[in-house]
């Protein structure tokens, strides 16, 4: 199993930030887009494992210890590994970094973002385009986070799934 920890969205907000960059799928019709219902913000990526037992203990323990809370979406951007993932953004929320560094596997800067899609850009002056209209995109929203779900990604016929193993609920 390749085994995550992430914050999931309701269907209202999937659907809301849909609407939102469908002006950027318009005018980048080859992009890679994640279905809306597997949008997702991974708090820590643990990969192949088999300790999914200790997993979800050690994740009971830590649902006691925050309090529900909201992240509110800032704008659009995107980084480039292999390819160009393109993402929203959330403002910095204290609470939801301090879980994300409870969990975190190795060191390195945590952000929230959300992936809506994956491309790979042919020239520089696309990529720098690409970039210039993200930044002026502004996504309005707003996720009540109230759980957080150990989820398993897998591969299906080329495509990206994730399955839910298991939510754990925030103290109110």
């Amino acid at each position: 199993m390749k085994l995550f920890i992430a914050i999931k969205p309701n269907t209202e907000v999937n659907q809301a930030i849909y609407q939102q960059i469908s002006p950027l799928i318009k005018k980048y019709p080859w992009f890679e887009l994640t279905d809306p219902n597997n949008y997702h913000i991974t708090l820590q990526y643990i990969g192949e494992t088999d300790k999914k037992k200790e997993i979800i203990l050690y994740l009971k323990d830590l649902v006691k210890k925050y309090k529900s809370f909201y992240l509110f979406t800032r704008g659009m951007a995107m980084f480039s590994k292999q390819q160009l993932t393109i993402y929203v953004n959330f403002y910095r929320e204290k609470i939801v970094e301090q879980i994300a560094n409870e969990l975190a596997l190795q060191e390195g800067n945590f952000f929230p973002h959300l992936t809506v899609a994956r491309t790979k850009i042919s020239s520089k002056q696309q990529y720098f385009a690409l970039q210039k209209r993200l930044a002026q995109m502004k996504i309005e929203g707003q996720i009540d986070v109230s759980k957080i779900y150990l989820s398993n990604s897998r591969t299906n016929q080329g495509k990206l799934e994730y399955e839910e193993i298991e939510s754990f609920k925030l103290l109110k």
